[in-house]
């Protein structure tokens, strides 16, 4: 089964305006997609890619004082306050020097492409990385967790989440582009079948020696996604950036 593009052409016009508008006037425009793959008995049942629409408060509050050193402050997650939500519900916003820029970094040092840290999660890990859940509570810039988080296991409403594939890579020279994909594999063993309607990239935020879960993006899914027992579900989100030069 071929992959199909389900981007509504309004909105999908309207990213590719921005997106020209940003190219015309020298500041990079982000972009990033969601792709979601049902697979069953080898057979791929449904396979559909998207715009993820919804980074949250979160992944933009990380930007911002990561590019201007700010420290984090505050004690509420709300507009014109600098904080971060972790998905226990936790606000962290101590205003104090922070770990080179402002206090938080996300990856485990050293290496922020390995297991347990960023986006890479291990098996059976949702302490980061992409998960998934059962909940269709609407979209929140202030969002900090997925509604309902679907378990790791093979009980009954449960999935295995597989380790983390390898980040991709890749450079387009001739767009000048830098895109990279992240990608898990999470398998059905419960016995019946699973409907998954929220996708979220969580993330180990390092502060302070602590390693709090973040969620920097949850998009509701339309069309949801059936997963039938034994089933193998991918879900895949690629971040894409387009150079000036």
């Amino acid at each position: 089964m071929t992959c199909k593009y389900i981007e509504p052409k309004p909105s999908e016009k309207e990213y590719r305006e921005l997106a020209k508008l940003g190219r015309e006037l020298g500041i990079p425009v982000p972009e990033c997609f969601l792709e979601m793959q049902v697979i069953s008995k080898g057979q791929t049942l449904q396979h559909y890619k998207q715009r993820s629409h919804s980074w949250t408060r979160n992944a933009y509050n990380g930007l911002f004082t990561q590019l201007t050193a700010k420290n984090y402050s505050g004690a509420t997650f709300q507009g014109g306050v600098l904080t971060m939500k972790y998905t226990n519900g936790t606000i962290y916003g101590p205003n104090y020097a922070g770990h080179i820029l402002s206090g938080i970094n996300n990856y485990a040092p050293g290496n922020s492409e390995g297991l347990g840290s960023s986006y890479r999660a291990d098996t059976g890990s949702l302490v980061s990385g992409i998960v998934v859940g059962s909940g269709n509570a609407a979209e929140d810039f202030n969002g900090y967790a997925l509604a309902t988080p679907i378990a790791e296991g093979s009980g009954v409403g449960q999935l295995n989440y597989s380790v983390h594939l390898a980040n991709v890579k890749s450079w387009d020279g001739g767009t000048k582009t830098w895109s990279v994909s992240i990608a898990r594999y999470m398998n059905n063993n419960s016995g019946g079948n699973i409907t998954i309607r929220e996708v979220a990239q969580y993330t180990r935020g390092m502060i302070y020696s602590q390693f709090p879960t973040l969620m920097v993006a949850r998009d509701v899914l339309s069309p949801e996604v059936v997963l039938p027992n034994s089933g193998q579900l991918k879900v895949t989100y690629t971040i894409a950036l387009t150079y000036p030069a």
